[in-house]
């Protein structure tokens, strides 16, 4: 993705933010859905607090709907998608 703006405060939160839902496993380690998990609020928190850190905006967070609105879209889109690995013949 090629972002037009120069802000380099804007690149390192997309970039953070990416980094956190990239990590995100899809289920948890007894096969639930992650958005059935108990500790669900738990990966919210982690995209909400991802920014802090960023050049001093501490106390700055993600809203927490749009926060869970993004680990939605993230789960949803994994699913729709194969893998490419799972589609490779060996």
């Amino acid at each position: 993705m090629k972002l037009k703006s120069k802000s380099s405060v804007f690149k390192n939160i997309i970039a953070a933010i990416d980094t956190q839902l990239a990590a995100l496993p899809t289920y948890t380690p007894d096969g639930m859905p992650l958005e059935e998990a108990v500790d669900f609020d738990t990966y919210v928190k982690g995209i909400t607090n991802c920014i802090e850190v960023e050049k001093g905006l501490f106390g700055t967070k993600i809203d927490s709907k749009l926060a869970t609105t993004m680990i939605y879209d993230e789960l949803a889109e994994r699913r729709e998608q194969p893998d490419e690995q799972e589609n490779k013949i060996n």
